[in-house]
Order: structure tokens, then C-alpha cells, then sequence
């Protein structure tokens, strides 16, 4: 089971997208296949099922994805069900050029990059995939270690399209106002001296913040950077309880640092309370150094009621 939550995974994808669910013999594939089958209906995104037809034609989804080596049953497929869109994976030249000579719609080529996929082959890389698909006539969708870093790789290959499977679950995005309610109740979740939803609105609005998110309709973490005259702050980070120990923070982090970087930042700073041991964790991992420390800054109440206050840790790095 490679996605935890293929549902909020479902509601997290954006409209025109499209979703295979593959239930290698799951109990409740048909009540899973129905919730997604709402879940794409209402948020215009084409449902297909894994290699089950029957499955496919009693919940009514928009086609049926086949494994390479089912892929000649695209033609009784198309047969029966002409409207279906029908896709297949391929892992190899040959069966592209197969893949061709069928009725299928599009198929989907992997690996591309390195995957940690325990059925991954060797990774063709960038370029071997735009050298195999500029001989054929027909959508090809990457797949395989496809995420937000590699993806740019792709511009300009032919590709019709990304696949991935845990990969969209990491996508970093820049949030909008439509995500302020979330990163409130988020941040709430996260800090006894949460921000109010017209902080969140300002920074968007400010030119020098990136505001960025992983996630869609349910946001899984997001971090604010500003960059002003070469140095950057990290103004906070916040994961959703749910989703830690899965990299998210790391990986927001990693893409703050690269927006600062785009804006000219050749340093960066942040502030941590001392008793926020994991995220002081987090920051020291991806290299940050102590340099500095204020005093009594971050109030604290327990469970008495009764207040105090602890230090904030000041850290830098270096983005050159």
C-alpha cells in the first residue's frame, strides 16, 4: 500500500488531473473505488481502475490503466467499452513501439529517474525518454522518481504528462488566499501563539514572502520565507501532526531555501523556541549553526495556568 490515504490523496490533486487505483485484491476495493469515484466526480478528475474491468464498469469510472504484460487486452477492452479511456504501463522501447499498434489512449514509461519503487528497474533518465517517445505517435506519460526537484528535467521532452504515485503527496506549491483557513487552523494546531488569518493573508500578499505548501484541498505543512537585500528569514514551519515524520518539513525547508536563493539570498535565518527539540533537530540536519540566542522570548503556559518563558535559539546558513 503505497499511499496511506489514497482519499485525501484524491482531494489534494488538482482539477483535469487523473487517478488509477490499482487494489491488488483489497476487501473493500469496491467502497474504496466508490468514495474515489465521488471524490473525482466532484472535483473533475478522470477515475481509472487498475487492471479490473468488471470493477471498473460496475462503479462506473472513466477507464481501465493495464499492467504491461495485460496491455493486448486494450483491444477487447476497446471493443466493449468504446468510450473508456485505456492506458498501459510500459517499461521498455519494445513495448512502446508496441503500445503504438493498440488502441490505447496513452501509456505511461518508467522508470525515468531513480524510484524507490521495489518494481523499478534501472532508471532511463531524462534523456533516453525523450529519445524513445520522439518516435512515437501517441501520449506518453512520465513515471517513476518524479517529483518537484526532477520534473523540470522533462520540459521540452514530449512528454504529455507526470505520473507518480507518493510524488504528488510532496508537491510544493506557492499557497493563495483560498489556503488561509487551513494554514490557521495549522498553526493553531502547531503553536500556543498561532498567527490570525489576516498574518497569513498579509505575507501572500507581500512581495518579498514566499508562502509555500504541500498539499491541495487538505494542506500537509507550509513555510513562509522573506528575502529582503540578500539575507532571508525563515518566518515559521509548520507540518500537520498527521503528516510528520514522512521528510515534509525537510523538504519544505529545502524549497524555501531555493526561493530565497532565486531572490539573491546568499544567507538565511531563523529563530526556534528551546524547547522545540525536533524542529531545532530538523534545522541542525540541514545545516544550520548556532549564532546567537534571545532571552526569555517565547511565552509559555502550563497546565496550572501558570506563564513563563523560554529562550529562542538563533540559527544561520549558508545558501552559497
Amino acid at each position: 500500500k503505497r499511499i496511506a490515504d489514497i482519499e485525501r490523496a484524491a482531494r489534494n490533486l488538482p482539477k483535469g488531473a487523473a487517478l488509477i487505483y490499482r487494489h491488488f485484491g483489497a476487501q473493500d476495493s469496491v467502497q474504496t473505488a466508490q468514495k474515489l469515484r465521488d471524490i473525482c466526480t466532484q472535483r473533475h478528475i478522470q477515475f481509472l481502475i487498475g487492471a479490473d474491468a468488471e470493477l471498473a464498469e460496475h462503479i462506473g469510472a472513466d477507464g481501465v490503466h493495464l499492467p504491461e504484460r495485460d496491455m493486448e487486452q486494450a483491444k477487447f477492452m476497446r471493443a466493449a467499452h468504446p468510450h473508456w479511456i485505456i492506458t498501459s504501463a510500459v517499461h521498455s522501447q519494445e513495448v512502446l513501439q508496441r503500445a503504438e499498434t493498440l488502441p490505447l489512449d496513452a501509456v505511461i514509461l518508467s522508470p525515468v529517474f531513480d524510484s524507490k519503487s521495489p518494481s523499478a528497474g534501472k532508471a532511463l533518465g531524462a534523456k533516453v525518454f525523450a529519445t524513445w517517445i520522439s518516435k512515437i505517435n501517441m501520449p506518453v506519460f512520465a513515471l517513476g522518481g518524479i517529483d518537484d526537484m526532477s520534473a523540470p528535467e522533462l520540459i521540452g521532452s514530449g512528454a504529455a504528462g507526470l505520473a507518480g504515485v507518493s510524488a504528488f503527496a510532496r508537491c510544493v506549491r506557492r499557497l493563495d488566499m483560498d489556503d488561509v483557513a487551513g494554514m490557521t487552523v495549522l498553526h493553531q494546531a502547531a503553536f500556543s501563539s498561532a498567527w490570525p488569518a489576516s498574518d497569513f493573508e498579509s505575507h501572500i500578499n507581500k512581495k518579498c514572502d514566499d508562502v509555500l505548501g504541500i498539499g491541495g484541498q487538505d494542506i500537509d505543512g507550509f513555510v513562509i520565507v522573506r528575502t529582503i537585500e540578500g539575507q532571508a528569514e525563515i518566518l515559521t514551519l509548520v507540518v500537520a501532526t498527521s503528516a510528520q515524520g514522512q521528510g515534509l518539513g525537510a523538504h519544505l525547508l529545502a524549497h524555501a531555501h531555493r526561493a530565497a536563493q532565486v531572490r539573491g539570498a546568499n544567507i538565511v535565518f531563523l529563530d526556534v523556541a528551546q524547547d522545540n527539540l525536533a524542529a531545532t533537530a530538523l534545522y541542525e540536519k540541514a545545516g544550520y549553526q548556532r549564532c546567537g540566542v534571545r532571552p526569555r522570548y517565547y511565552k509559555r503556559v502550563n497546565q496550572q495556568g501558570i506563564q513563563g518563558r523560554v529562550d529562542a535559539l538563533l540559527f544561520q546558513k549558508n545558501l552559497t
